[in-house]
């Protein structure tokens, strides 16, 4: 049927993009677990400049990456379809997909907050088993319908938020294995750029979208960036991010503070 047609497609896309996540975090622990900390520092002290704190500050190729960590090396071919992966999910949330969209009484629900997220959000202590238990969430965001059916309505916002969290976590990785700075992968990162860090894409996240981008990969690409590539690599990323939360606080903001919007003496 119609239905374990897009089911299976969702599961193949989904189930390949969680094994790489998988993969790719056991080797980087892994790597972390050496004394070295998983940079071959031994390759690069012929390499080093003289003026850095540390012989790992710049950037490192990943075939040098690539002796204690062997998942890095596929990066190169793994990159560009994430990008593409994490574009598309994100232009559902364009205001031109959006109206499409909530235009319609079954569609509306892709875009709704998942049953998965309506748990965590309701903080449940032991006694809740799961979603499905009782006084679980499941079914409580389209009503009359169960996930377990062949019925695709409560199924889409899942596999969305599912989607974009593991984008956003393989965006993470690349920054923690430093692959994302190493010179292999410069031809790669203007496009990165343009998909990471494109306004209309932080403009159309919602507040719990913005979370989870800013924990699972800006948090860690700050962390991990070598300082000597603050400026080539981070204030291209971070600029953009930055211009948004201004924009996204005056917004969010402005009607509570009674300015343009509702008036401070009514919000009290």
């Amino acid at each position: 049927t119609f239905v374990k047609k897009v089911t299976n497609s969702f599961q193949v896309l989904f189930s390949s993009l969680n094994q790489l996540l998988s993969v790719g975090k056991r080797c980087h622990e892994a790597a972390k677990k050496r004394p070295n900390g998983g940079l071959p520092l031994q390759n690069l002290s012929a390499a080093v400049d003289d003026t850095l704190n540390f012989p790992d500050e710049g950037p490192v190729s990943i075939n040098d990456l690539a002796i204690n960590d062997p998942f890095v090396p596929l990066w190169p071919k793994v990159l560009p379809t994430l990008l593409k992966v994490m574009d598309v999910v994100l232009r559902v949330w364009h205001p031109e997909c959006q109206a499409s969209l909530l235009h319609n009484n079954i569609q509306r629900y892709a875009i709704a907050i998942s049953d998965d997220e309506a748990f965590l959000a309701t903080k449940q202590d032991g006694s809740v088993k799961g979603v499905f238990g009782q006084g679980g969430t499941a079914g409580s965001i389209v009503s009359g319908t169960d996930r377990r059916d062949l019925n695709l309505a409560p199924r889409w916002s899942g596999w969305f938020n599912e989607a974009r969290n593991t984008c956003f976590q393989l965006l993470g990785l690349i920054c923690m294995q430093r692959v994302i700075f190493s010179p292999e992968i410069s031809h790669l990162y203007p496009q990165f750029v343009a998909v990471v860090a494109n306004p209309e894409h932080l403009r159309s996240m919602e507040h719990r979208h913005l979370n989870q981008y800013l924990k699972q990969f800006i948090e860690i690409m700050m962390l991990s960036c070598p300082a000597p590539l603050y400026q080539s690599h981070l204030t291209t990323i971070l600029g953009p991010v930055f211009e948004h939360f201004q924009y996204r606080l005056r917004y969010s903001w402005n009607p509570v503070l009674g300015i343009g919007g509702l008036g401070a003496a009514s919000m009290r």
